[in-house]
């Protein structure tokens, strides 16, 4: 039990075994992660071109969304480039500002890969368990 009375145990159990299969499996785990990477990137682009309208002020956005891997590819980077042509209104477009409204794209982007990453993630730790 956690200090707030959670059962953290179980969660404690999962992040042992992905940290063994990090150490047992890793092109497996590059492989599901960059898989995971390359889908909430299109999708955050296919979310924001869509809410955008033909006339946008913001043509160039959606080309701006990047997806990179680091840490020797167990790190997955999503988001737009401030190097490329208006990817530093990301935040603005995400989270809104004074009178612009928020449109999300790669918070639900995110939030629907995730359950097939946690279940492509737990398939390489439950293989080697």
């Amino acid at each position: 039990m956690s200090k707030s009375g959670i059962d953290t145990s179980q969660i404690t159990m999962l992040s042992k075994d992905l940290g063994r299969a990090v150490l047992l499996k890793p092109k497996e785990v590059r492989a599901s992660l960059f898989k995971g990477g390359i889908n909430i990137k299109a999708r955050a682009r296919e979310i924001i071109a869509g809410a955008l309208s033909k006339k946008s002020a913001v043509p160039h956005y959606p080309s701006s969304i990047t997806f990179a891997q680091e840490d020797r590819g167990m790190t997955v980077v999503v988001g737009p480039d401030n190097n490329k042509r208006q990817g530093p209104l990301g935040h603005f477009l995400e989270y809104g500002g004074v009178d612009q409204a928020p449109i999300p794209h790669l918070q639900p982007a995110f939030d629907e890969e995730l359950p097939r990453a946690e279940a492509a993630l737990s398939k390489i730790a439950g293989d080697i368990l």
